[in-house]
């Protein structure tokens, strides 16, 4: 009935699921290092722009200040 030297299908069925689980895991491991570093950058890219927001926003309210204030004393 089986062959010498020849699997049972059902066998070599499991081997290429367990592989196949294997390599999802991996996958899933890999995505999760992926949206971790996504994260960080985008908390470092917010910090960024607040930032700048804020001193985009001082020099805005310092320059109308100062036009006001010359107009008023022409």
């Amino acid at each position: 009935m089986k062959e010498a030297g020849r699997k049972d299908p059902t066998m070599e069925v499991i081997e290429r699921i367990s592989v196949l689980e294997g390599k999802v895991s991996e996958h899933d491991r890999i995505f999760d290092m992926i949206r971790e570093e996504i994260r960080g950058l985008r908390e470092y890219i917010d910090g960024r722009i607040d930032s700048n927001f804020k001193w985009m926003l001082g020099v805005q309210i310092t320059m109308w200040i100062t036009i006001i204030v010359a107009i008023l004393l022409h």
